[in-house]
């Protein structure tokens, strides 16, 4: 997805998709795809990585272990594109012509990835990826991927714009947004409500506004 800037005193589009991202092969089916998909979330979500094997998805998605294997690899291929896949609503709604407001929206959709607390398959990974090196080599080459993702990219919209000081680090936010959101999650076993993701957003661009 892109933001056009020109609404915003910008010349250009900006990409929110980032780079690194896994290029998706030949069409499949889409029912059988999205339930693949959704099966591997679940039961990472609910049982760990460990859990989440191919005999194990294949149950849950009501496909053949072939049909899998078609398509990917390996379970952490799998778990790759879906995480991929999942992190696709973070544009969702996204209008371009308004920062703030599309920081905002961003920060909310960021919420809903972890709206299960610490049943989210991201609140998982993160967590088992602090005692399992195979999971925590997963979550940084996801990171790297998403590294200039769509709050990155609208705060720097927002700089070319005028709106924030140009010294800031768009980095530093976007860890400091997901950082809190996920917190939340593991520790809480809560989420960030639309009201308070705007608190949250409001906080942080006040200390970063020309």
């Amino acid at each position: 997805m892109a933001v056009i800037a020109s609404s915003l005193g910008v010349e250009g589009v900006v990409s929110l998709d980032g780079e690194g991202r896994r290029k998706r092969g030949r069409p499949r089916s889409k029912d059988a795809q999205s339930r693949i998909i959704s099966a591997a979330l679940t039961i990472l979500g609910q049982r760990g990585f460990a859990s989440v094997t191919i005999e194990a998805v294949a149950r849950e998605a009501k496909v053949g272990k072939s049909t899998i294997y078609r398509h990917w690899k390996s379970k952490t291929e799998l778990i790759e594109e879906a995480i991929d896949r999942e992190l696709d609503v973070l544009t969702n709604n996204v209008k371009g012509t308004d920062v703030i407001e599309d920081l905002i929206t961003v920060t909310v959709n960021v919420a809903s990835v972890f709206k299960n607390g610490s049943n989210s398959a991201f609140a998982r990974l993160i967590g088992e990826g602090q005692t399992d090196p195979r999971v925590n080599e997963l979550n940084y080459r996801r990171y790297k991927a998403h590294e200039d993702g769509p709050i990155v990219e609208l705060l720097r919209v927002g700089a070319k714009a005028g709106i924030f000081r140009d010294s800031f680090n768009p980095y530093v936010i976007s860890e400091m947004i997901f950082g809190a959101i996920c917190t939340r999650a593991i520790l809480q076993q809560d989420e960030y409500t639309p009201d308070e993701c705007r608190g949250l957003i409001n906080s942080l661009v006040e200390g970063i506004k020309r």
